[in-house]
């Protein structure tokens, strides 16, 4: 959860952000070399494919219960799609479809 608005008086407001996203990405940037990129376990999962990572060591950080994987964003990948990550992966096998995949057109 995350929490956002605008916080001061009509003299000065600026726009704040409390919760765990914002601090887990505070401790990320923190973890960074400059000119790199560190992003989350989750993150990393939703970019596979996109992206070239580099697992780094498992991190514990400061108002974070649990240590977190952590990967290093090395560059785009080139795919441009889930079909194209798919075609390098592979696709998942069917399972019990022997009388499907017999069928010819």
């Amino acid at each position: 959860m995350v929490v956002i608005g605008e916080m001061g008086d009509a003299g000065r407001q600026e726009q704040l952000a409390l919760g765990e996203v914002p601090n887990l990405a505070a401790r990320l940037q923190g973890l960074a070399e400059p000119n790199t990129l560190a992003i989350s376990e989750a993150t990393y999962h939703l970019v596979e494919g996109y992206f070239t990572c580099e697992a780094l060591r498992e991190q514990t950080l400061r108002g974070v219960s649990q240590p977190l994987n952590v990967y290093r964003v090395l560059g785009a990948s080139g795919v441009h799609s889930r079909l194209d990550i798919v075609s390098v992966r592979g696709l998942t096998p069917l399972v019990g479809r022997e009388q499907e995949v017999g069928f010819t057109s």
